[in-house]
């Protein structure tokens, strides 16, 4: 019991000494949290923005962006969703051609494209949903198969984000 009291007074002064610190720095600590909340809130948005920019560097004018494919819709021949079928029957972009990434980079000849009516003189979109399958493709298509590079674009838009540019008067529907 003698000690709990004699631990009281320094308990308290403890307390007291973190509560005056504490209101001494309150604009320091309040800025700290508003900053930490801050960045927290943004750190998806900084890794997409930081994904878009590698993908932008790595493969230069070839990758467009969300905005930059709204900007010129019409410029492409055809659109190609190679995601898996699954992906593809969930739902996809209009009028787009399901060709699942995997055939087209197991396939050394260009016959597997010219069968769905693709051919090298097509400017071509390709999507997936991050742009990793659309890369794969995309570099096999010019390197392998002697695609013009200036004529295939990826992007990893949503297929419901090129949907509504692409047709903008439809509803996307999703499973």
């Amino acid at each position: 019991m003698e000690m709990s009291k004699s631990m009281n007074p320094s308990v308290n002064l403890y307390n007291q000494t973190v509560l005056n610190l504490l209101w001494d720095n309150k604009i320091k600590l309040v800025l700290f949290t508003t900053f930490t909340l801050v960045g927290y809130v943004n750190i998806p948005k900084l890794h997409k923005m930081q994904d878009d920019l590698r993908r932008k560097q790595l493969h230069k004018n070839q990758y467009l962006s969300l905005n930059e494919i709204s900007e010129r819709p019409d410029i492409f021949d055809k659109v190609i969703d190679v995601r898996s079928i699954e992906e593809y029957n969930k739902g996809h972009v209009t009028n787009s051609i399901h060709i699942d990434y995997k055939e087209v980079v197991s396939n050394q000849k260009n016959d597997f494209l010219k069968n769905h009516n693709i051919n090298s003189k097509d400017t071509i979109l390709l999507y997936c949903k991050t742009g990793r399958r659309a890369s794969l493709v995309a570099t096999h298509m010019i390197e392998k198969l002697n695609y013009n590079k200036k004529n295939i674009y990826i992007t990893n838009a949503s297929y419901k984000d090129l949907e509504n540019i692409f047709h903008p008067t439809q509803k996307v529907q999703s499973s």
